[in-house]
């Protein structure tokens, strides 16, 4: 099941602050899972301007969620590229989806439930540690499933579960008729 998690709350200096700070740093917010470190940084600078103590991850999901209601800044053109990504052969990249697939999307969690879950993280890289030999760390491969996701192949979650049979809204025509 899909966890709610709190976004924090800004006033509107705090806010201020942060958005000044992502344009000054130019980092994506997408970025952020594989630059952790630039996300420390820009966490802790922001909460010297501000006085907050909030976790790197709360500052993140708030970013996200402001991201997904179009209430977050758009850096355009102007922003930090991201490297070019793992290199992965063909066989890393299937054992990573099959990952991804047995962790997450059978359990009818979306992608984006890897980034706000460091369990969930450590484990899939665990889990592709265990299957190929290699070691990437778990905002690494966030950012990787991220980068495939947005490419399209990586299948949606309502596509791998299997349709639940019952009564749906689809089927509430019929029960009225």
């Amino acid at each position: 099941m899909k966890t709610r998690r709190k976004a924090i709350r800004l006033s509107k200096d705090e806010r201020q602050s942060l958005v000044g700070l992502y344009l000054e740093k130019a980092i994506p917010v997408d970025q952020y899972e594989e630059r952790e470190r630039e996300l420390l940084d820009s966490t802790e600078s922001w909460h010297l301007e501000t006085g907050r103590s909030d976790p790197p991850s709360a500052v993140l999901h708030y970013m996200r969620n402001q991201r997904k209601q179009k209430l977050w800044v758009r850096l355009g053109s102007n922003h930090v590229k991201r490297n070019a990504g793992l290199d992965l052969t063909a066989d890393d990249l299937t054992a990573l989806l099959a990952i991804v697939r047995e962790n997450v999307s059978e359990k009818g969690l979306g992608s984006d439930e890897i980034a706000y879950s460091p369990e969930l993280g450590k484990l899939i890289a665990k889990e592709f540690s265990l299957e190929t030999g290699r070691f990437f760390s778990p905002g690494e491969l966030i950012a990787e499933v991220t980068a495939i996701r947005k490419r399209g192949l990586l299948d949606p979650v309502e596509k791998v579960l299997p349709k639940q049979s019952g009564m749906g809204f689809d089927d509430l025509d019929s029960a009225i008729g």
